[in-house]
């Protein structure tokens, strides 16, 4: 009998509490108040299916310990050969405060800051020590917290900041690369530039769905296994901002490539595989027409990876 992942239930339930009563009765499962049924959404959605053990690991000290300093957390970080940076820092600390999240996400998560961190001290928040008094939903903070360390250590190396060859949502991309705030998945699309420039994640699928506008991205794909094909959006030129900036990147670092096979999500999820940095090789000027047979300029670039992708994920992705 086959395990089920914590994704798939995370994925299809608000919350575990939602799973539960899915399978037991009513007076099985404790009757929590909307604060609290927010919070354990947040809990399932950004702790126990997290792709970055570090907000796991913080959020978990500070209910055993009362309080930790920066200092003590790199300490922390170093000892375990977790993989951080000089923003990584601040971007936990708006995870777990909800600084990060966009307002409809805040609500739906309850909209209450877990952590308060004052210079350089980390302390649990007043109010969310409140809610940890309740000691049954102190056992569900606890649960989401075991799931997804070991969700994480078991299934990614927790030494880099993203895995080659396993698999990201966009949301955790985002996430990960450290950006001041949630962005929606229509509105990093194909590929989105941090607002300083410093990453552009991009985000390919190889087999598109004819809901795709532009249809010419078909020929996105691999040469080989360490050079690819890919277009830009519609309606870019090489003088486009973005645009421009991929065009001169001829080092790695700046563009993140991502890709999944299909665009049928049914049949290959909503996540991407993480294939490692990409410089660009050749960038033209193209004028194709789209899905709706109108002319459309974009970009045809030639990328090179970083890393050439496994034989077996190339074989996977391209037969």
């Amino acid at each position: 009998m086959g395990s089920v992942a914590i994704e798939d239930v995370v994925d299809k339930y608000k919350n575990l509490l939602a799973y539960q009563l899915k399978f037991e009765t009513l007076d099985a499962v404790p009757n929590f108040d909307s604060q609290k049924v927010k919070l354990l959404s947040y809990l399932s959605k950004e702790i126990a299916v997290s792709k970055r053990i570090l907000e796991i690991d913080i959020l978990g000290w500070l209910i055993e310990f009362g309080q930790i300093s920066d200092t003590e957390i790199k300490s922390r970080f170093d000892d375990a050969q977790y993989f951080y940076d000089a923003e990584t820092l601040d971007s936990v600390e708006r995870i777990l405060n909800m600084s990060y999240f966009m307002k409809g996400t805040a609500e739906k998560y309850g909209d209450l800051p877990l952590i308060d961190r004052t210079n350089g001290v980390w302390q649990l928040t007043d109010e969310f020590k409140k809610v940890l008094s309740d000691n049954t939903f102190k056992t569900y903070v606890s649960d989401a917290i075991t799931a997804g360390r070991l969700n994480l250590l078991q299934n990614f190396d927790p030494s880099v900041r993203f895995q080659i060859g396993q698999k990201y949502l966009r949301t955790d991309v985002i996430k990960m690369l450290d950006w001041d705030k949630e962005q929606t998945g229509q509105n990093v699309g194909g590929y989105m530039k941090r607002p300083d420039d410093k990453f552009l994640p991009a985000f390919i699928t190889l087999d598109k769905t004819d809901n795709y506008v532009n249809l010419v991205a078909y020929e996105d794909g691999f040469i080989n296994r360490d050079t690819m094909v890919w277009f830009s959006k519609n309606q870019r030129t090489l003088k486009s901002p973005t645009e421009k900036l991929i065009s001169e990147s001829n080092e790695f670092g700046f563009i993140q490539m991502f890709v999944k096979k299909s665009g049928v999500v049914a049949a290959d999820g909503k996540d991407f595989y993480y294939l490692g940095s990409a410089k660009v090789l050749s960038a033209e000027q193209e004028t194709k027409r789209d899905a709706k047979d109108k002319e459309t300029t974009l970009i045809k670039f030639e990328i090179r990876l970083e890393h050439p992708v496994n034989q077996s994920l190339y074989r996977a992705l391209t037969e």
